[in-house]
């Protein structure tokens, strides 16, 4: 018996890694990596002001952006003074809070499920590298059709630029994403 439980107990915590679950046991890797390669195509990123090669961004920071409380406080506020109570409902809420809570153990992206080209922003200084995409998790509704993320651009020390950007996105019926509100959207 004290076996059955052990081998139970097992299970249940490394039940993630046996059946392809690395980051959360709410919202699934695949949509995760599907949302972040969509989300860093430069065509939906400010395309009308700054068109390619000008806005190609290759590489992506290492380091998770976290979803602080008060950019998810911000979020939660402008989806109240916006009328979108009715995409967000209590219970979605909930479950992004309990996505943040999940994600906020990650400080920096597994390359092994999100293959992009990482860089170390403090190791930029003697790199090519000018810009590069600094990444939240995105908070996604329970029926996983809208998100909340922040996907930044910055640039190496010395370049001073930075697009900090925090908006819900809308799954459209093909998988891909489109913006529904911009909550933040600055740029220096």
């Amino acid at each position: 018996m004290k076996n059955k439980i052990l081998i139970l107990f097992a299970l249940i915590c490394f039940s993630g890694s046996l059946f392809g679950q690395t980051f959360s046991s709410q919202v699934s890797d695949t949509l995760i990596k599907n949302f972040l390669t969509w989300v860093t195509k430069p065509v939906h990123f400010d395309s009308q002001n700054c068109p390619a090669p000008e806005c190609t961004v290759d590489f992506v920071s290492s380091k998770i952006v976290e979803f602080d409380t008060l950019a998810l406080k911000l979020s939660l506020e402008t989806i109240k003074k916006e009328n979108l109570d009715s995409v967000f409902s209590a219970q979605d809420i909930t479950f992004m809070k309990s996505q943040q809570q999940e994600f906020s153990h990650f400080k920096t992206w597994n390359s092994s499920i999100l293959p992009f080209n990482y860089v170390n922003p403090e190791l930029l200084s003697d790199s090519n590298t000018e810009k590069y995409w600094e990444l939240s998790f995105p908070l996604f509704t329970i029926n996983k059709q809208y998100c909340i993320a922040i996907s930044n651009i910055s640039c190496k020390e010395d370049h001073y630029c930075f697009v900090k950007y925090i908006a819900v996105f809308q799954r459209k019926a093909n998988g891909n994403w489109t913006i529904i509100k911009e909550i933040m959207h600055m740029e220096y």
